[in-house]
């Protein structure tokens, strides 16, 4: 048996409940998990606070900073290196819609005009 994984299981879920307001979202029923992990920052990107979420998640990824910084780039490729997406981060918080992804490892590369990135695993499950 090998070591690191995880495991979730659900009991008794009948129902979806999917409700949105103005400040929040909640998505009650069934389970949608996004698996997240830094696998490397370049040291000019370091002083960049980045939270990449909701875990788990329906069907929408949040990328966030704590302050914007323009002539940023979200490409997220799948495990064979193909661009799924690119994208500008035009404000400190952006959506990017995820429903119709299909159920794979995911890379996010976070990279500054200088070329300079910081990359991100993503499980989407």
């Amino acid at each position: 048996m090998g070591s690191g994984g995880s495991v979730s299981y659900s009991i008794g879920q009948v129902s979806i409940d999917y409700t949105t307001g103005s400040n929040a979202s909640i998505q009650e029923g069934v389970q949608q998990p996004f698996e997240i992990s830094q696998v490397s920052v370049h040291e000019s990107m370091s002083n960049i606070l980045l939270s990449i979420f909701p875990n788990p998640a329906l069907n929408e990824l949040n990328i966030r900073m704590s302050q914007f910084e323009s002539g940023l780039t979200a490409t997220i490729r799948d495990s064979k290196g193909t661009v799924v997406k690119k994208i500008a981060l035009k404000t400190a918080n952006t959506s990017i819609e995820t429903g119709d992804w299909a159920q794979a490892i995911y890379f996010i590369e976070i990279a500054n005009s200088a070329g300079h990135a910081s990359l991100y695993r993503l499980v989407k499950n």
